[in-house]
């Protein structure tokens, strides 16, 4: 039987102590990792960026377009993806508010594309095809 004091046994007991210590402290910081991530999302988010600055809450775009408030929020927040229909909806639903001064439904909708499109095809080839050139 090998000494439980030898060096090769210290070393290993120590690694092994470092690692258990460094997967618990990873572990009690995922939670807070992921909220951080989630503002992040919500904050860079043209559509909630768009909806602010237009001065429409969530429940009244959710009104205007059919969309669920919690799917808006999910949305927002970099939990849904969204069709490039959705988009056009909720970028006209916006744009018609008349508060976002020279900016159309069309560019709110790239905007919105890019950040929260299902991914069916993001490239801006697919974009312009589907929304016409940026001007």
């Amino acid at each position: 039987m090998s000494d439980p004091l030898s060096p090769t046994n210290l070393e290993q007991m120590i690694r092994r102590t470092v690692e258990q210590a460094v997967r618990e402290a990873i572990a009690e910081q995922i939670p807070s990792i992921r909220a951080y991530a989630a503002e992040q999302v919500k904050r860079s988010s043209p559509l909630a960026k768009a909806r602010k600055k237009a001065g429409i809450n969530q429940a009244d775009l959710a009104e205007s377009t059919g969309l669920s408030q919690s799917s808006i929020s999910r949305i927002e927040a970099g939990q849904l993806s969204v069709s490039l229909d959705q988009v056009r909806t909720l970028a006209t639903a916006i744009a018609g508010s008349g508060r976002l001064r020279g900016v159309g439904p069309d560019d709110l909708a790239r905007a919105i594309w890019l950040v929260h499109g299902d991914d069916q095809d993001d490239s801006f080839d697919f974009l312009d095809a589907e929304l016409g050139p940026v001007k």
